[in-house]
C-alpha cells in the first residue's frame, strides 16, 4: 500500500519554494513548520495539514490519483 500525502521536500520544491536539497536545509534549520510542529525531513503532508515558511502559511492542495483498470 502506498503511504498517504506527498513528501514536503517535493511539495516545496514543487511550490518553487526552494530546491528539494535546500528542503531539507531548511526543515532542520527550523523554517519550515506543519501544524505548530517541526517536522522530520521525510515527512508526508495531506491536505489537512497547515504549512508554514518562515512564518508565512503555504496553500496547497495534494493530488489523490486514480487509475482505471480496463479490459
Amino acid at each position: 500500500m502506498a503511504a498517504e500525502g506527498i513528501r514536503l521536500n517535493k511539495l516545496l520544491s514543487e511550490k518553487g519554494i526552494c530546491s528539494r536539497r535546500d528542503a531539507v536545509h531548511w526543515i532542520e534549520a527550523g523554517r519550515v513548520v506543519v501544524n505548530g510542529r517541526r517536522p522530520e525531513p521525510g515527512s508526508r503532508l495531506t491536505a489537512k495539514d497547515q504549512l508554514r515558511v518562515d512564518g508565512r502559511i503555504i496553500d496547497f492542495e495534494v493530488e489523490e490519483h486514480v487509475y482505471l483498470a480496463l479490459n
